[in-house]
């Protein structure tokens, strides 16, 4: 799955990920896995491949649910989790970041799952399919709120294994928030060029001829923050409020970012 010869495939897509650090390429990687793979709900409905090892081999039973290639995901545009993960251990191996492979299990015998994930000073962050990525107590919750506990969760590289601790859990604070929304006025000022009023307000101030209020609800981003990923996550945000309207048309804005449980609640004033 790793070979050179594998990563020498995926060689085109991974160069134009590579981003000045690991942290970097790692955000840009599940950046464009999020944007160009879906899942293959097909392929996943089938009985998962039953391995017997004897004396005279090793057989594979139900072959339709092979792990892929990293290079035929790509090529494909779908996959389940274990070709989404070696996908992205690839990209990140091509570019010179190490990648890890976490396997899983769940309470209750339900069928396991596996994820790509890397280290960043010290800590472990799923890359699991989709962004943002996770740290492990972030991750541990978006699994209990979709019904399933992890029992056990080991973390293999070309190094060996270890096992995960999921008790690594950031909690995002008032200084968090104001530092991410320091980092959205600051993109929205230098990238679409306009200028911060803080009297912007539900009613327009004296000065302007129109205005219009962005409100988005990010779900459980409050919980999936990290400080290692500010920057990425500032961005992120602020691509989801331009889909939402010409930021380029207004003269100036205002924004506020709050926490509503699990959830940021962004709210941009634009104003011509």
């Amino acid at each position: 799955m790793l070979s050179p010869d594998e990563l020498q495939e995926i060689s085109s897509i991974a160069e134009k990920l590579k981003g000045s650090n690991c942290k970097q390429t790692a955000w840009n990687v599940l950046e464009w896995v999020d944007k160009n793979i879906k899942y293959d709900y097909e392929k996943s409905s089938l009985p998962p491949p039953e391995v017997k090892i004897s004396p005279a081999g090793v057989e594979v039973y139900n072959q339709e649910r092979y792990i892929q290639t990293p290079s035929e995901t790509a090529l494909r545009g779908k996959g389940i989790c274990t070709d989404y993960t070696f996908l992205i251990a690839a990209l990140l191996l091509y570019n010179g970041c190490d990648p890890y492979v976490v396997n899983m299990t769940f309470e209750g015998g339900a069928e396991g799952h596996v994820s790509a994930a890397i280290e960043i000073n010290g800590t472990y962050y799923f890359l699991d399919q989709h962004l943002p990525p996770l740290d492990p107590g972030s991750y541990y919750g978006k699994w209990l709120r979709d019904g399933r506990k992890i029992a056990e969760a080991v973390v293999y590289s070309l190094k060996g294994e270890d096992k995960m601790d999921f008790s690594v859990d950031f909690q995002i604070t008032e200084k968090d928030l104001a530092k991410l929304e320091e980092g959205m006025n600051k993109i929205i000022g230098d990238e679409y060029g306009l200028r911060r009023d803080l009297r912007l307000r539900e009613k327009l101030p004296v000065g302007y001829s129109e205005g219009k209020i962005l409100t988005l609800i990010m779900e459980n981003m409050a919980d999936y923050y990290t400080p290692e990923f500010r920057r990425e996550i500032a961005g992120y945000i602020v691509d989801k409020l331009a889909n939402e309207d010409s930021l380029e048309s207004y003269r100036s804005f205002k924004l506020d970012v709050d926490v509503s449980g699990n959830n940021l609640a962004v709210k941009l004033y634009l104003a011509r």
